[in-house]
């Protein structure tokens, strides 16, 4: 029995948390299909939990530098998601605070659809 030498369980783990973010994007990328995410904010979401994934491996890999692959894997993936992220992150960056801004007069965000249709039920009723 061999046992596998650090550099190539590293090299293991990076391909484990690359597949995590490249899995993450497509789930993204059907729910823009769907009209549910725009490009811009799944591109952020994105962006926030390579973030987290970036992290651990830095962790378990006993330095940030060790995780640095994944940066590339992640900017090839939010490009798919939304080709012009750099400058739609460095605009949520730049807006102080923070914020997300839902547009109303587009549709009643996916999130509220259940306590809407709730409250026309309990008008009807």
């Amino acid at each position: 029995m061999t046992i596998p030498d650090e550099a190539s369980c590293g090299h293991a783990m990076l391909e484990q948390f690359g597949q995590l973010v490249r899995d993450k994007a497509r789930a993204l990328e059907e729910q823009i299909a769907l009209g549910e995410l725009t490009p811009r904010l799944a591109a952020l979401l994105l962006q926030r939990y390579a973030d987290g994934i970036f992290d651990a491996a830095g962790k378990i890999l006993g330095s940030s530098t060790a995780a640095m692959p994944l940066q590339d894997v992640l900017e090839v993936e939010v490009a798919k998601l939304d080709s012009l992220w750099r400058e739609h992150r460095r605009a949520f960056w730049n807006a102080r605070p923070c914020d997300l801004l839902i547009d109303r007069r587009i549709g009643i965000p996916r999130i509220d659809r259940g306590m809407a249709r709730s409250r026309r039920l309990d008008r009807q009723g």
